[in-house]
Order: C-alpha cells, then structure tokens, then sequence
C-alpha cells in the first residue's frame, strides 16, 4: 500500500487499542516538530513503558548551530538497516551545544 492510503481496520483497532494515533505522512512537520503540550500518557504506555506522566519535549538547541540546523527538521533514515525508512528529528534530541554531541532515544530506551 502506498502511503497516501487509509489504514486498514485492523491497523486503527490495534492504534486505538494501545492508546496510539495513525498521523498522516503529508502533517509530518506538525505532528514530529510541533510545540504542542504533549497528551497524557495512554493505558498501553502506563502499563508497558512505566510511564506515568507526559513525555515533554525540551528543544535541543542543535538548530541555533547554522551548520547543524537542518537536523532539526525531519529526516528519513537510509542505509542497509532494519530501521531504513524511519522518520527522526534531532529537534528533541539530547544535544551538549559546548561539547557539540548528541543522541536520540530509541523507544524502549534503546
């Protein structure tokens, strides 16, 4: 399926089930790189991930380094790995701006 494409019933049961949304590839820069206050944690998320309360997201401060401020916006990974494909943003990510090194945080804290 193409990815202009309605998900399937299977698919919105098993979102709704765990609390999730199904977004809209097209609303990729509002959805990922919005400032919005995030949303209470879902049943799905309490239970399985411990947690508790809303995940609020801290800028990294990586888009004030003019070489670096492109990836704040969205990427698409690429590459001969298992995660090709994946949307990220380093706009959430934790970035040290004096020793100018960064991560992300995989779900499941990996």
């Amino acid at each position: 399926g193409g990815s202009d494409e309605n998900p399937s019933g299977l698919q919105s049961c098993m979102a709704a089930c765990c609390g999730l949304e199904i977004k809209q590839p097209h609303f990729v820069n509002e959805w990922m790189l919005s400032t919005k206050e995030p949303k209470a944690p879902s049943l799905f998320q309490r239970l399985c991930f411990c947690q508790c309360g809303p995940s609020v997201r801290k800028p990294s401060g990586i888009e004030a380094v003019p070489q670096l401020r492109g990836l704040a916006g969205v990427m698409v990974q690429a590459g001969d790995v298992s995660t090709a494909g994946t949307l990220l943003t380093f706009k959430w990510a934790n970035w040290d701006l004096v020793k100018r090194q960064g991560g992300l945080q995989g779900v499941w804290g990996f």
